[in-house]
């Protein structure tokens, strides 16, 4: 979809959604340990890939080519990678400035069913013109 990307990342775990916060009976709201140790592992995975010095300023269109199971929808599989790309209660994104529309005004998801095993995803980003 994208011909020739300025960045192409590639992770490889499985398939996850972006979770929604939980409260405590006291009104804390936090998010799950396990979406947190995903997040954790996709960032790693991001920062280890990343060569630029700092974080994608925009305006940007990103493929996201995932391969995986017939788990989770579209929108919160690309959720999942953009709260792991992007900044988080002021602390600084890993890839992404923000994720808002007008840094990321073309999104484009595409999956394709695989083993777990064999889960990843291919992110094609291509800055564009302002």
């Amino acid at each position: 979809v994208i011909e020739s990307p300025d960045w192409i990342l590639d992770i490889k775990m499985p398939l996850f959604s972006k979770e929604r916060p939980r409260l405590t009976k006291g009104g804390h709201a936090y998010m799950p340990e396990s979406y947190r140790q995903k997040q954790a592992e996709m960032k790693r995975q991001i920062r280890e890939q990343w060569l630029e010095d700092g974080n994608l300023i925009g305006p940007l269109a990103i493929y996201i080519k995932a391969y995986g199971e017939a788990r989770g929808d579209g929108d919160n599989i690309t959720g999942a990678f953009l709260d792991a790309a992007g900044p988080s209660k002021g602390v600084p994104g890993v890839l992404l400035s923000d994720d808002r529309v007008s840094v990321i005004p073309l999104l484009i998801f595409d999956w394709q069913k695989s083993p777990k095993e064999n889960s990843r995803w291919l992110v094609h980003i291509l800055k564009l013109d302002a």
